[in-house]
């Protein structure tokens, strides 16, 4: 028999580190602990491992998702460990891997990506996957002894806590197909749905073959009634031929009454054209103009906005214009940035180079003497030069500043604004001022004096030059800018001329007026003016529109006309030998399209009395081979019926007597009841009820706590009378709604009826827990796992 050994995860939803834990220390092994610290994320873990799902996970949306549910980090990799021991021996080890970096859609709930491996042992060492010994002759529903082991685990193994009831939330019918292989008539309910298979379809065909047999008698007694009419008002038609101009009509071979009718409407069409060509000419008109102001839009606005132009060459030239101001603007901005740097007195001079260097480069070669002394002496000058040089500096500005304070203060005594001592008057603090900077003055080197003199020459004579240059460009250029937004609205590509030039054609050639709605000039910008003039065109295109009086649509016209290749030239219908089209030839070639309905009605209803003739035989055949069909399947669903009841009595027994131990407190002290089909005419079910002859599922009629004593009753039942070789039972919080009765019980039925099967429980409470362990502790040593201090105290 096959127990859980050894488990480790990493990366796993609430376990980030590496965790492990030993099943095989012994077989009561009861998880306790507050909601939260992971109980039932390691129930997930082993049912992940033995079915590659967690059945308690629903796709509640379709939507994507940037983090993967069962991943602490999506960043990184997720690795579970579970080992299988027989007889304290690994049996095998199940590894499961969920990549770094999945993306959106394997996120999803509905798509996990899960590699699931089969190790001969335990690895020693979990840093290299290479390293692992990978068994590929393993395989686990054969190790287990259960070749359904992914969608019975949760009938077998596993009771799950907030889907203790999952197995009886599905439909009767649902319920018999997850356990029906238990049955072991599992080819014999597959023949029985192939031969269901076959009557559904001979039923279908058959259905198929009435449908038509009516549906052919129906269209003989037409063609009958329509053939007397023929004959009736087409007593010449055997000499009739047809006008010729019509090649279509000419070598018309029908193929169904409704071809015929359409061959004549087409007709129809034609000859109100032949009589209606100035009506026709207007319907064009109105067509054509409908179609210039609900789809061409682009065209009319294109006409608006380059329609005075004559030519392409004037739009490129345009295009031009425009890459030039753009030139402009751009140097417009520069010598705007250049100004804003240069119009502080004591701006970054070695910036005011650069841009000068880039902006003004003849300028800058005039001084390049003076500019490689500047730049010689700064490298050449000392970090505390430098800084005295910038004392000085802001000395003169401070200066600069209070003297235009103090020219506002009447006060006869003044604070010193650089060390704030009290002067009695101006004048001292004057003295006092200019001693202190021929101090500092006198500290600078000579290579300092020299920067300074040659920055104070280039500020007058290189950056002020620049400035008044940069003045003037900008005062002459910057107005033919404001000529950059109407000549960007002229510009468009070649093919939207070609399609606007179309387009004016076809205004000139039927007169109508457009010039008011174009630009005067291509310097003009519309902007959204152009939105109110694109109106008025449109309104003005529709003030031009032909009065029509024939309700006929164009499209049906024009459909028409394609279809029988003709044209209409000058007021005239042509067909494709230039021949024109007459009324008295479309009138011919209706007489003619009479006599070619009268032949094929003839044929045709020869032809369908043999059709109906051969579909009658053909339903009879099917019919005598429906009823064989049924026979067999019934016989054969009987029979089935009778083995599955008798294979479902060995497990209702069991089902009484143990859920008749769990449930204690029912009021009539009696078990649940299992039922299945009996009867051929239903489908196979599975039925709990609380009555022998109770007719209503047990979902319908039982509480909550009932319930979740029913189906672990199901489970214990479903391992007595069929059990696999994985003697595990895993039940997460069993107890959360039974009474204390019914607790009692529970555990009683679990200590002596599965005394060698391996138990994995759950409770949130402590006191439930040493109940629990109470009631093992002389049948074996219980571990109990407090779950909170495991968790916060966590080995590797």
């Amino acid at each position: 028999m096959i127990k859980l050994g050894r488990l480790r995860l990493k990366n796993f939803k609430s376990f980030g580190e590496p965790f492990f834990l030993d099943f095989s220390s012994s077989d009561v092994v009861i998880f306790d602990g507050p909601n939260g610290f992971g109980k039932t994320t390691l129930f997930d873990a082993v049912e992940i491992c033995l079915t590659r799902k967690i059945g308690r996970v629903v796709n509640t949306d379709g939507k994507q998702k940037d983090t993967h549910l069962l991943k602490k980090d999506s960043t990184e990799v997720t690795e579970i460990f579970l080992e299988l021991k027989s007889e304290n021996i690994t049996a095998a080890v199940i590894y499961l891997r969920i990549p770094p970096q999945t993306t959106q859609q394997q996120n999803k709930p509905a798509l996990f990506t899960l590699e699931r491996m089969l190790l001969s042992e335990w690895p020693s060492q979990f840093n290299d996957d290479s390293e692992y010994s990978y068994d590929e002759s393993l395989n686990l529903e054969d190790l287990l002894g259960n070749s359904e082991l992914e969608s019975t685990f949760d009938l077998f193994n596993y009771v799950q806590q907030e889907e203790t009831c999952h197995f009886l939330k599905n439909k009767e019918s649902e319920r018999h197909s997850i356990i029906s292989y238990l049955f072991g008539s599992i080819r014999q309910n597959e023949d029985r749905g192939k031969l269901n298979l076959i009557k559904k379809k001979i039923n279908a065909q058959l259905s198929s073959l009435k449908e038509d047999i009516t549906g052919l008698e129906s269209e003989k007694v037409r063609v009958s009634e329509s053939l007397g009419l023929l004959v009736d008002n087409n007593e010449d038609a055997q000499v009739m031929e047809p006008s010729g101009k019509l090649e279509f009509i000419t070598n018309f071979i029908p193929i169904s009454n409704e071809q015929i009718g359409g061959a004549r409407d087409a007709l129809e069409r034609l000859l109100w054209l032949t009589k209606n060509i100035g009506e026709y000419s207007n319907l064009e008109f109105n067509y054509f103009l409908n179609l210039l102001i609900e789809q061409r839009e682009q065209a009319l606005k294109d006409i608006m906005l380059s329609g005075h132009l004559n030519s392409y060459e004037q739009v490129q030239k345009a295009d031009r214009h425009v890459l030039s101001l753009n030139k402009l603007g751009l140097k417009i901005n520069n010598f705007r940035s250049f100004l804003s740097l240069a119009e502080y007195e004591h701006s970054d001079l070695p910036n005011l180079l650069e841009k000068i260097s880039s902006y003004f480069p003849n300028e800058y070669l005039k001084h390049k003497d003076k500019l490689d002394n500047y730049f010689k002496a700064s490298k050449e000058v000392g970090g505390y030069q430098k800084v005295l040089s910038k004392l000085l500096e802001s000395r003169k500005n401070l200066k600069t500043c209070f003297d235009s304070h103090i020219s506002e203060v009447r006060s006869s005594k003044t604070n010193c604004p650089f060390c704030g001592d009290l002067k009695n008057s101006n004048e001292q603090l004057r003295l006092e001022y200019e001693k202190q900077s021929k101090v500092f003055e006198e500290l600078q080197s000579d290579t300092l004096s020299a920067l300074n003199l040659l920055e104070t020459d280039l500020r007058k004579n290189l950056v002020s030059k620049c400035t008044k240059k940069a003045n003037r460009f900008i005062e002459k250029y910057s107005r033919l800018l404001d000529f950059k937004l109407g000549l960007e609205e002229v510009v468009l590509p070649r093919e939207r001329w070609e399609r606007m030039r179309k387009v004016i054609e076809w205004l000139n050639i039927n007169e109508i007026e457009f010039s008011q709605f174009c630009k005067a000039d291509s310097s003009v910008f519309l902007g959204e003016k152009g939105l109110y003039r694109i109106q008025e065109f449109k309104s003005s295109l529709r003030n031009v529109s032909k009065s029509i009086e024939s309700e006929i649509s164009f499209d049906e016209i024009k459909s028409t006309l394609k279809g029988f290749d003709l044209s209409v030239v000058s007021n005239q219908v042509l067909n494709s030998k230039a021949d024109q089209l007459t009324g008295s030839d479309v009138e011919l070639d209706l007489k003619f399209l009479n006599l070619v309905k009268l032949k094929f009605n003839s044929d045709k209803l020869t032809a369908l009395d043999e059709r109906i003739k051969k579909l009658q035989i053909l339903h009879g055949t099917l019919s005598r081979k429906e009823s064989t069909i049924k026979g067999i399947h019934s016989k054969y669903t009987k029979k089935i019926k009778e083995y599955e009841k008798s294979v479902a009595k060995q497990l209702a027994i069991p089902f009484y007597i143990y859920s008749s131990k769990i449930l204690q407190t029912r009021p009539d002290g009696n078990g649940a009841f299992l039922q299945c089909a009996e009867s051929t005419k239903d489908n196979g079910f599975i039925r709990f009820t609380s009555g022998l002859n109770d007719a209503h599922d047990a979902w319908n009629t039982m509480s909550s706590g009932q319930l979740s004593g029913l189906v672990i009753s199901f489970m214990l039942a479903m391992n007595k009378v069929y059990p696999t070789q994985l003697k595990t039972l895993l039940i997460d919080d069993p107890v959360q709604t039974m009474d204390e009765m019914n607790l009692a019980s529970f555990v009683q039925l679990l200590k002596y009826e599965f005394k060698d099967s391996q138990l994995i429980l759950s409770t949130h409470e402590r006191k439930v827990a040493n109940f629990l362990a109470y009631k093992y502790q002389l049948q074996t040593e219980p571990k109990l796992v407090n779950m909170k201090k495991l968790k916060l105290e966590p080995t590797t």
